[in-house]
């Protein structure tokens, strides 16, 4: 599988209308209806330029999260936002995680960059070690006489990226470690990047795991990225944002293109964020949906998943020769659509992500995983 290929590959089947697709991270209340009403009202607009920086949908993010509007840049998915501030800053160096999200290290590659992944342990649920990011790594003395420290492994990067939570994982890190971990990083004049695509799934739109109040300090050492289109189901548009100090994202502004998110993009943001019942039912349903997951996934005596917080599980594949990569085949070949994580660093061919749908969806998912599983285990047998 290549390095840099995601979920959602859909249209690359003919079928797709009957397809479950469990390899992409969406909302699985679909489309909101004020949101594909408000479209349909507003599709004449197409014949007219789109607000040139989205100023109206700015406005509304900036109410939102509580950030000065002019701490904010709306931009054409929230990919479009690394790759300018790749350009911005230009970092020779660069401290990534691993597994996660693989855009990073593509944004910088785009330069001469030299990339530095700390991989995250399995045996810690592939949580990231935060006391080591703030108080540096234990280190015993050759002596025996005491105790030192390692400074945090971004102590020479000029710029460090995060997920929270993390994908494909999912581990959370809360407001009051950020505010920690940034404290350390300006110490050493480290740019933090902090992608925070996930975080309006938890209860509260996860205000105790945001660092964007953090951005009230007046630091230049941050940016927060957030994906607009995975809460509210439309990926399709490409519409997400980041946040950052204004003098950083009027230089990223200045590297943009102008009408970089078109006009129904910033019609169906705005619809988004009006629509409150729409986002209270989400953060009610899923947790209900996430507890059935992980009891039907239990049943499965052939994988083992990683306690999920948000929309989606990562899971493991048990005593097999059979490949996460065999797997995805096997049940796309059924209906199913699952990421195959094997192209993730510091995972191997054994794991799978699955996104969290509705109580209907996930039974017919874990039926055509058990279907696909004993298929494939009746092949090995056979050789």
């Amino acid at each position: 599988m290549e390095k840099f290929t995601h979920g959602g590959q859909i249209h690359r089947f003919s079928n797709k209308e009957r397809l479950l697709d469990f390899s992409a991270n969406i909302n699985p209340l679909g489309l909101s209806q004020k949101v594909e009403e408000a479209i349909r009202e507003h599709l004449g607009e197409i014949v007219h330029y789109p607000e040139p920086y989205s100023e109206t949908l700015r406005g509304v993010i900036a109410t939102h999260y509580g950030v000065d509007e002019k701490s904010i840049l709306v931009s054409n998915g929230a990919v479009e936002s690394l790759y300018l501030l790749a350009q911005v800053k230009r970092p020779k160096n660069a401290l990534i995680t691993g597994p996660t999200f693989s855009e990073y290290e593509k944004s910088l590659n785009t330069l001469d960059c030299e990339i530095e992944t700390l991989l995250l342990k399995e045996e810690d649920e592939f949580s990231l070690p935060v006391e080591d990011l703030y108080l540096g790594s234990p280190l015993e003395s050759g002596d025996g006489d005491g105790c030192f420290f390692e400074p945090p492994p971004f102590w020479d990067k000029e710029i460090a990226y995060f997920c929270n939570p993390n994908n494909p994982v999912g581990k959370l890190v809360t407001t009051g470690e950020w505010e920690k971990i940034l404290k350390e990083a300006e110490g050493y004049g480290t740019f933090l990047v902090i992608d925070e695509s996930f975080l309006d799934f938890l209860p509260n739109g996860g205000a105790e795991y945001s660092a964007l109040p953090l951005l009230k300090t007046g630091t230049k050492n941050l940016l927060v990225l957030r994906s607009l289109t995975k809460f509210f189901a439309y990926p399709g548009i490409r519409l997400g944002f980041c946040a950052a100090h204004p003098d950083i994202v009027s230089e990223m502004q200045r590297k943009c293109d102008c009408w970089n998110v078109n006009r129904l993009a910033q019609i169906a943001g705005v619809a988004g964020f009006l629509d409150k019942e729409y986002q209270d039912k989400t953060r009610k349903m899923l947790p209900i949906w996430q507890e059935s997951m992980k009891g039907m996934l239990r049943n499965c005596n052939f994988i083992t998943f990683v306690e999920p917080t948000v929309n989606f599980i990562l899971c493991k594949l048990q005593n097999s020769n059979v490949t996460s990569t065999q797997l995805a085949e096997a049940t796309a070949e059924r209906g199913l659509l699952i990421r195959d994580a094997s192209n993730f660093s510091g995972l191997d061919s054994r794991w799978f992500r699955l996104a969290i749908r509705t109580e209907e969806e996930n039974k017919k998912a874990i039926d055509i995983l058990k279907e696909a599983w004993g298929s494939l285990g009746e092949q090995e047998e056979s050789k």
